[in-house]
């Protein structure tokens, strides 16, 4: 599907995989398509996409928590001569740690680039402070569109 001008998809538009994911949309949201998620340019932060309610977060959180407890209390519980985890799974956790420090390397700098770059051409005052957008007759807030906001995204689904 080409794109005019860096116009967004419509939903209607996406391909088979909208479909698929339209069972999850209480989950996943209403919004843009895969392949919208994957192209900076056109990204835009409007939360009604992949887990931008603000519900998804807390959801995930208390998911991790309930997690956390139930294993932590198997492992106190645990009876002895129960063999321990394979020595793999020590590997597996530190190639993990290992990628995810890349990628916050990886997106520190990228955000830094885009944000010296926002600051530089519109100031600090108009990035933090911009101006409403007057839309019939109503003051919203400016859109969270563009490459800067895509990474902050991406942080943000890790």
């Amino acid at each position: 599907l080409a794109r005019k001008f860096h116009t967004p998809l419509l939903p209607s538009q996406c391909l088979a995989m909208t479909t698929c994911l339209s069972l999850f949309s209480p989950v996943f949201g209403e919004g843009p398509c895969w392949s919208e998620l994957f192209t900076p340019e056109t990204f835009c932060f409007d939360g009604a996409g992949l887990l931008m309610h603000i519900s998804r977060p807390a959801i995930a959180a208390c998911l991790y928590f309930v997690t956390c407890v139930v294993h932590n209390w198997r492992m106190r519980n645990r009876r002895d001569g129960i063999a321990a985890p394979p020595q793999i799974i020590k590997y597996i956790a530190i190639s993990h740690n290992a990628a995810l420090v890349v990628f916050s390397a990886l997106v520190f700098i990228a955000v830094g680039k885009l944000l010296v770059e926002q600051l530089s051409s519109s100031g600090l005052h108009r990035f933090l402070c911009p101006a409403p957008l007057h839309q019939g007759g109503q003051a919203n807030p400016p859109k969270l569109c563009g490459p800067l906001y895509w990474w902050c995204y991406l942080f943000y689904l890790s």
